[in-house]
C-alpha cells in the first residue's frame, strides 16, 4: 500500500505529464510508425516507400 496523498500524487503526475505530452505532440507534430518483422522486409519496404 503506497497511502493516500501517494496515490494522490501519482494520479496527479499522470494526468499533467499526460497534458504536457499531448500540448507537445500538438506543436512538433506526431508521425506514425510501423515497425514490421518479416522474412520479406525488403519486398514490405520497396512496395510502400517512406516519401
Amino acid at each position: 500500500m503506497i497511502g493516500f496523498q501517494n496515490m494522490l500524487l501519482t494520479v496527479l503526475e499522470l494526468y499533467v505529464s499526460a497534458v504536457v505530452l499531448n500540448k507537445y505532440l500538438d506543436v512538433f507534430g506526431a508521425k506514425r510508425s510501423v515497425l514490421v518483422f518479416s522474412p520479406k522486409n525488403q519486398a514490405i519496404g520497396e512496395a510502400y516507400p517512406l516519401s
